[in-house]
């Protein structure tokens, strides 16, 4: 029981790393898997405690991400175009990472550029 707190607790510290950390390019875990539902739950507090722009390494991955497996293609416009009001770009954000959650199209990982 120990282990797993601690495994828990090691991967919600590299799911907030890969996501703040501007200088560190880590993997993001791969869509539909339980580390992808952490990492993204993480992303979405961020976003909600400091704004979408606090995060664009992380959209542009998750963009990249849902392009490749092209899901959602007029959200990820949305995502992607920082001129649009952070409000559209905050929704179309849960619906794209909604739809990687339920891809299981790669087994590739997504790289935070």
């Amino acid at each position: 029981m120990t282990n797993q707190l601690s495994t828990q607790r090691n991967v919600e510290q590299g799911v907030a790393t890969a996501i703040a950390d501007g200088h560190r390019h880590r993997p993001v875990p791969e869509p539909a898997s339980d580390a992808f539902e952490a990492w993204a739950s993480e992303l979405g507090h961020l976003v909600a405690d400091g704004g979408i722009e606090t995060v664009e390494r992380a959209v542009a991955a998750v963009c990249a991400s849902a392009r490749r497996r092209q899901l959602e293609p007029t959200c990820v416009d949305v995502l992607a175009d920082r001129r649009e009001p952070a409000v559209a770009r905050e929704r179309a954000l849960g619906r794209v990472l909604t739809a990687l959650n339920a891809s299981r199209a790669s087994a590739a990982t997504i790289e935070v550029a």
